[in-house]
């Protein structure tokens, strides 16, 4: 197979090759020999944007809709819980709003922010840490929640992110994860910006194959689209009287372990 030079075409032909369902090939491309978008994550960095994150539903009514959603699916868990990439911890805030009881933990890159957490809700449990190698036994968790962490891990780190991640869970465990999709990351990158430092560009099709590759079965899918004004009406415009008008930014899979 050819190596592209462009890290945005290796992601073009991740997305080729998962969606003719060539998964051997597929997960050839994740190898060191394939250039990467840079990875620009640094706890640092993560305390500073998560100390400057407003979450409401005005703000930015796309997350709160994913948050909302992930307060749903958890509505039908119970157990033990496990939220990698806990940020600025808007779901730990939800999840006690709406009364949900969980024995619930935590873990991040960002230090600062995992000692707020600390502080704010002292019943539950919270490490600075990484998902490449969780600091827990395995078969552990009934529960592992994943919002927007995955296009943050390097390709060639992503099956070892996910094969922890499939480590900690119990058999037949909940995997709930979102990722964006369709944001431009290669335009804004030819600025020199990447705000978020996103290292992945995901498709529906692509993040399907690697949970399928790392031993999950995928669920439930929800799409999700970026309007910043009359979100409620403008999605229901798309996904049901215009399909195909607008591509979707962001992806919500419930998946279990196999």
């Amino acid at each position: 197979m050819v190596i592209p030079k462009d890290p945005f075409r290796v992601e073009e032909l991740r997305n080729e090759l998962a969606v003719s369902r060539r998964l051997k090939e597929l997960k050839e491309t994740y190898s060191s020999k394939y250039p990467e978008i840079p990875d620009l994550n640094t706890p640092g960095l993560w305390d500073k944007l998560n100390k400057e994150y407003v979450f409401s539903e005005e703000s930015n009514p796309i997350a709160y809709d994913r948050f909302i959603t992930f307060v749903k699916l958890l509505s039908n868990i119970e157990g033990k819980v496990l939220n990698v990439g806990t940020g600025s911890g808007v779901l730990e805030r939800l999840i006690y709003e709406n009364g949900l009881s969980f024995d619930w933990y935590g873990i991040d890159i960002a230090p600062k922010s995992i000692q707020i957490l600390k502080s704010n809700f002292t019943k539950w449990h919270f490490k600075t840490g990484n998902v490449k190698r969780l600091p827990f036994s395995k078969n552990t968790f009934d529960c592992v929640v994943m919002s927007e962490v995955l296009e943050h891990i390097p390709p060639k780190q992503t099956f070892k992110a996910l094969s922890e991640v499939h480590r900690v869970l119990k058999h037949s465990g909940k995997l709930i994860i979102s990722v964006p999709s369709n944001e431009g990351l290669e335009e804004m990158s030819k600025s020199g910006v990447n705000p978020n430092a996103h290292t992945r560009v995901y498709t529906s099709d692509l993040l399907k194959a690697e949970l399928e590759i790392s031993g999950f079965r995928i669920d439930w899918q929800k799409e999700l689209y970026a309007f910043p004004t009359n979100y409620e009406i403008k999605t229901f415009i798309v996904k049901f009287i215009l399909p195909g008008y607008r591509k979707p930014n962001n992806f919500i899979f419930l998946a279990t372990k196999l």
